[in-house]
């Protein structure tokens, strides 16, 4: 009897091996692109399907930040959103950490928003910024450290300058 199945076995994994190996193409396929305008009419089915998950959604990120009194650029070698973005990692980590933080660096590709216009920032904002899950990290540098680390920044090509203010 168990060599009844030791053939039975061995029959489904030659089956399986035999057609698990198999790559199946598309017989034949078409696609056109489809520019998106306000031609289209909008899916009311949808809108309502999604409509409890963007109330709650909107909650979390229509809340109020700070109010923004000018606009905002992100720019090389230096921005107002740069700098804006390295002064706020600068204070939330010194009062995070309760040390005193001389020095906040950024990497200019690690902001994803190419400005923030004036007026009410809020949550929402701060995700585009920086959407994704960011580490801080303290690290304690000599002065001549700080000062080599500088003049390498400076001698790299434009483009892979961060941000970060002296204050």
């Amino acid at each position: 009897m168990s060599r009844h199945y030791s053939n039975i076995g061995i029959f489904i994994l030659a089956v399986v091996f035999t057609t698990a190996c198999k790559i199946y193409y598309p017989v034949q396929e078409n696609s056109t692109l489809v520019k998106v305008n306000t031609s289209f009419a909008a899916d009311t089915a949808i809108k309502g399907f999604y409509k409890p998950y963007k109330d709650s959604l909107d909650k979390i990120m229509k809340v109020p930040l700070a109010e923004l009194t000018e606009d905002l650029t992100k720019k090389l070698p230096e921005s107002t959103l740069g700098n804006m973005m390295a002064d706020i990692l600068k204070v939330k980590t010194a009062e995070y950490t309760n040390d005193k933080i001389d020095v906040a660096i950024l990497n200019y590709g690690g902001i994803r928003s190419s400005s923030l216009t004036k007026g009410m920032l809020n949550v929402e904002h701060a995700y585009l910024l920086m959407p994704f899950d960011n580490y801080v990290v303290e690290q304690t540098l000599t002065g001549q450290q700080l000062s080599d680390f500088c003049d390498s920044l400076a001698m790299k090509k434009a483009g892979r300058f961060p941000e970060f203010p002296f204050k």
